[in-house]
């Protein structure tokens, strides 16, 4: 049976379903800030000490020139910069598949058997519904079952 042969789901099934889709969106996105947010700070905090070391060490070697002490606190603060963001950038991203598989994946599930829909009318719905870079659109696309891309081509 092809998504062609199958009724459409009501109206009001798919306008809850939408909304569900943004909040959970929404939700994702505010927890992957505020955990990107959290390891940015964490990694410039755990930095300072061992960059305030170097910068010291760096005066001490150049025997007490504050050229060479400002040159290497410049360094060091473009490396915990560096260090912090990439922290960031990890823990946003796993922010976003733990949020997306052990939070929303169960919801989504009871969201679709109580509107009585499939995991096809999933996909379209959400990808009507978010944003081309959504979190949810891209989790979703990517939890989508290999062999449901296939099944309309026969």
């Amino acid at each position: 049976m092809t998504g062609a042969d199958q009724p459409a789901p009501p109206a009001d099934a798919r306008a809850e379903l939408t909304q569900r889709l943004t909040e959970w969106d929404a939700r994702i996105i505010d927890g992957a800030n505020h955990a990107s947010a959290k390891a940015f700070n964490l990694g410039c905090v755990v930095g300072l000490l061992p960059a305030a070391l170097i910068v010291l060490l760096t005066f001490l070697l150049t025997r007490f020139s504050w050229v060479g002490a400002l040159v290497m606190a410049a360094l060091m603060v473009m490396a915990l910069i560096l260090f912090a963001n990439v922290a960031a950038g990890s823990a946003h991203r796993n922010t976003i598949k733990r949020i997306a598989a052990a939070e929303i994946e169960p919801e989504l599930e009871r969201a679709l058997s109580e509107l009585r829909l499939d995991r096809s009318d999933l996909i379209e719905i959400a990808q009507a519904a978010l944003p081309e870079g959504s979190p949810l659109r891209s989790y979703l696309d990517l939890a989508e079952p290999a062999g449901a891309a296939t099944e309309g081509s026969d």
